[in-house]
């Protein structure tokens, strides 16, 4: 079993990779790409508190869920195992996994704050936020300043 958390705006996220029978390739691959992916964010260290855990185990059988009345059928994403804690599988993409954190996210700041497109560092106890359009360099002004300051957030803050 393989654990790491992502800490992102200030809530910690446990991922738990419980090692694979068949598909321990798929576990690697997927289990570097979100180290890449969230690299500013990923600490080996248990956090003194857990927001939400994330746990990923194989699956056999993919759930396809037929529209009805459409040309649309779905995909089981992942299961709801508690308030605080779901379940995925190693098949997922990068892609769906940010999708996973962003609804983690929204669910961690309800009531008490709001997402807005932008990247943000902490210093001395304050965050700063970088705004702008798609493509204005919020993400890259962060991932320079990095070195010096704590990235706080990514595309989203």
């Amino acid at each position: 079993m393989s654990t790491f958390y992502l800490n992102i705006i200030g809530f910690s996220i446990k991922v738990v990779m419980i090692k694979p029978r068949f598909t321990v390739f798929l576990r690697d691959k997927l289990q570097r790409e979100i180290m890449m992916l969230f690299r500013d964010f990923v600490s080996m260290e248990k956090p003194k508190k857990v927001d939400y855990t994330i746990e990923f185990r194989e699956s056999n059988i993919m759930s396809v869920i037929p529209g009805i009345q459409s040309k649309f059928h779905f995909i089981n994403l992942y299961e709801q195992k508690s308030p605080n804690r779901i379940r995925t599988y190693y098949s997922i993409s990068t892609s769906q996994f940010h999708y996973i954190i962003t609804e983690i996210l929204s669910i961690l700041i309800k009531d008490t704050g709001f997402f807005q497109h932008a990247s943000s560092i902490i210093h001395e106890g304050r965050a700063y936020l970088f705004l702008g359009k798609s493509g204005a360099g919020k993400t890259t002004i962060s991932t320079l300043l990095r070195k010096k300051f704590h990235r706080f957030a990514d595309d989203l803050s």
